[in-house]
């Protein structure tokens, strides 16, 4: 069995930012409502404990930035991680 690698550069819109991680396909920021309790208001005034419980049971991810959250009301962008039946 033959290993294949795939040599052709990366299209920069999947590229991950060095810096923050983010994929660069996620930048097109928008905000869902009050922005208080958002991850990452959370994160910046490092409340670490609190993003814990939130995280826990991830069910929606955030288009924004990739967080994960228990609830939507925590991303600034969610989307569920799961298709409804």
């Amino acid at each position: 069995m033959a290993i294949v690698i795939d040599t052709r550069p990366i299209k920069s819109e999947y590229r991950l930012d060095y810096y923050t991680g983010r994929n660069h396909c996620m930048n097109k920021s928008k905000c869902e409502g009050s922005h208080k309790g958002h991850l990452c208001v959370l994160a910046s005034e490092e409340r670490f404990e609190e993003i814990m419980a939130l995280t826990a049971k991830p069910r929606f991810i955030c288009f924004n930035c990739g967080r994960v959250a228990n609830s939507r009301k925590n991303l600034c962008n969610p989307m569920p991680l799961t298709e409804k039946r």
